[in-house]
């Protein structure tokens, strides 16, 4: 599963939540190239702002249109409960991520963008 190219796609958001269509093209586009796994809802960006059913939609979203490519869901969020909730969507695997950059990029707790 961890060899080869994984992709890391944006989850394209607008005023009335995820841009399901612009979504499913962006993965569209990275099956036909035949991608080696997908790692959804992580790297960067406003993942973690998500409502817990917006990202179990875009996990379930990603599994559809992916196929035979493995799909990684990445659980980081602000509240502990939103991490349990999206542990339960169809992932095909999960990354911990270690106790060193836990620290080294402290949460933001005050519910404020950074």
């Amino acid at each position: 599963m961890f060899t080869g190219l994984s992709a890391f796609p944006m989850t394209p958001v607008t005023a009335n939540g995820v841009d399901e269509k612009g979504f499913n093209n962006i993965l569209a586009r990275l099956t036909t190239a035949r991608v080696d796994s997908m790692g959804i809802l992580g790297s960067t960006g406003s993942y973690a702002y998500l409502t817990p059913e917006q990202r179990k939609r875009v996990a379930t979203l990603a599994k559809q249109v992916a196929g035979d490519i493995p799909v990684m869901v990445c659980v980081g969020a602000v509240r502990e409960g939103a991490n349990k909730q999206v542990i339960s969507s169809q992932a095909d695997s999960l990354i911990k991520i270690s106790r060193i950059w836990a620290d080294f990029f402290p949460a933001n707790t005050s519910n404020q963008p950074i």
